[in-house]
């Protein structure tokens, strides 16, 4: 599971206009389209500059949030954009035509998604845990961190900063 989240969109709106901005968010929401497809992922739902998607494993949704932040790292008038990964079990439920998703999963993902720096994946440890130390070619992690999560546990995470977006992980 995923929540995206545009950086600084606000202060976009601000300094470039309603417009302009809006062609950079439209821009935005065509990639995540787009990378959704490729990488078998479904969009929940969008609010905001914040999207919502669904893939049937972990490392499909890290693919995802590793081509996004490509994307933004390469087209460089995009602002950057948080991406979240978590994993479990959710209730899916007919909504509106479509389907809504919940449950405490749903929470931590969005959660994760707001600690992550602006063009980081910020990964939890269950998707760590599903994926080997070297997958694609990377090193183990680096730095670990941690906070207050839901419930008053801790939420432990570990980020690797390498010249352009990289995965995180626990």
């Amino acid at each position: 599971m995923v929540f995206t989240d545009l950086a600084d969109s606000t202060a976009l709106k601000t300094e470039r206009g309603d417009v302009a901005a809006g062609e950079l968010m439209a821009r935005h929401r065509d990639h995540v389209t787009r990378l959704a497809g490729d990488c078998g992922g479904r969009i929940i739902d969008w609010a905001g500059d914040g999207c919502f998607l669904t893939f049937d494993t972990s490392s499909a949704g890290v693919l995802f949030g590793l081509k996004l932040q490509e994307t933004h790292h390469w087209e460089s008038a995009l602002p950057k954009v948080r991406v979240g990964v978590h994993m479990g079990e959710v209730t899916e439920k007919p909504f509106d035509g479509g389907v809504r998703v919940e449950g405490l999963i749903v929470d931590l993902t969005a959660r994760i998604s707001g600690l992550a720096a602006p063009g980081q994946v910020l990964i939890s440890g269950a998707v760590q845990q599903k994926r080997s130390p070297t997958s694609h070619g990377r090193p183990p992690i680096s730095r670990s961190n941690s906070a207050r999560g839901s419930g008053g546990g801790r939420m432990r995470w570990a980020s690797r900063f390498v010249g352009k977006p990289t995965a995180c992980i626990r």
